[in-house]
C-alpha cells in the first residue's frame, strides 16, 4: 500500500469512528500514528475523498448520504439548513451561513457543477461563488434564495 493510500485509508477510518472538529486536529492524530502530512496534502486528501465539513466535525460522504432524505437534492438541502443570507457583488454571489457550515454548503454548490457558477471559496460563515459573468449572479442568487427559502433578503444589487 502507497502512502498516499495508507494516509487516506487511514483519515476515512479515523474520521469514521471519531469526532475529528478540524484539519489540525486529524494532522496531529495522523503524527501520533506516525504518519506526517502537511495542510495542503491534508486539505486535497480531505476534498478527494469527499470528505464533508458538518457542524460537528468532519463526516464521510457515506455518513452524510446516510442522514439526507432520498428525495432531498443535497444542494437545496444544504441551502435551506445553512443559508441565512445571499447579496450580490458583482459576478460573485455571497452567502451567510451559521458559523462553521459554509464549508459543507460550498462543497455542494461545487458537486452541483452549474454551468454558471465558476468556483467557490469559503470561509467559516461565508461563501463566495464566483459566476462567470455578472448577469449570471441576479440568476444565481434568486436560485439560492428559493431555494434556501427562510433567507432573509440581501438586497440582490448588481
Amino acid at each position: 500500500m502507497t502512502s498516499r493510500t495508507h494516509r487516506r485509508s487511514r483519515i476515512l477510518q479515523i474520521i469514521s469512528t471519531e469526532m475529528i472538529p478540524n484539519q489540525h486536529t486529524l494532522q496531529a492524530h495522523l503524527a501520533r500514528e506516525g504518519i506526517a502530512t502537511t495542510q495542503a496534502t491534508l486539505s486535497r486528501d480531505l476534498r478527494e475523498l469527499g470528505i464533508l465539513k458538518s457542524r460537528e466535525g468532519y463526516i464521510t460522504a457515506e455518513r452524510a448520504a446516510s442522514v439526507r432524505s432520498l428525495n432531498e437534492p443535497a444542494l437545496e438541502r444544504s441551502l435551506e439548513r445553512g443559508v441565512g443570507h445571499v447579496d450580490i457583488a458583482a459576478a460573485v454571489v455571497v452567502l451567510r451561513t451559521e458559523p462553521g457550515y459554509a464549508d459543507a454548503v460550498a462543497s455542494e454548490i461545487d458537486r452541483a457543477r452549474e454551468a454558471e457558477v465558476v468556483g467557490t471559496i469559503a470561509g467559516d460563515d461565508t461563501i463566495f461563488v464566483a459566476v462567470r459573468h455578472a448577469e449570471h449572479a441576479r440568476m444565481i442568487a434568486d436560485r439560492y434564495r428559493r431555494l434556501a427559502r427562510h433567507v432573509a433578503g440581501g438586497g440582490g444589487r448588481s
